[in-house]
């Protein structure tokens, strides 16, 4: 089926991993490769930040490879994802929902209050 572990579709269960022979080194070239966790905001903002720049600077090529990033509805609204993923999976995306994530960064940075926050949801539901 589509839903199955990652470590069954993808080359060493990461696609940096797979690619990492091909990580720039100044004697044969490549590509730089950048991870970042998608629940966590700062982190993958600086992570895209830092690679924008330096590709601009020597342009060197960059992949970005976004890990741990949830799936709220499954890969569709067809059908339940509690069908195909364990109970252990569905509490992790749950405590690391990166919408959730989101909220929470907004408010503890002072760039939302809790109530404009609730505003953009109300909004983002019409």
């Amino acid at each position: 089926g589509i839903s199955v572990p990652r470590s069954y579709q993808t080359t060493k269960n990461s696609i940096s991993e797979a690619l990492a022979g091909m990580q720039w080194d100044d004697k044969k070239g490549g590509i730089n490769i950048y991870t970042a966790k998608g629940w966590d905001y700062a982190g993958l903002v600086q992570t895209i930040q830092q690679g924008i720049a330096r590709v601009r600077e020597t342009h060197i090529p960059a992949i970005f490879h976004i890990q741990e990033v949830t799936q709220p509805q499954g890969h569709s609204t067809s059908g339940s994802h509690e069908r195909y993923k364990s109970k252990e999976r569905l509490d992790w995306e749950k405590e690391w929902d990166c919408i959730t994530r989101m909220k929470q960064f907004l408010q503890e940075n002072k760039i939302a209050t809790e109530e404009e926050v609730a505003a953009i949801e109300k909004k983002k539901k019409k």
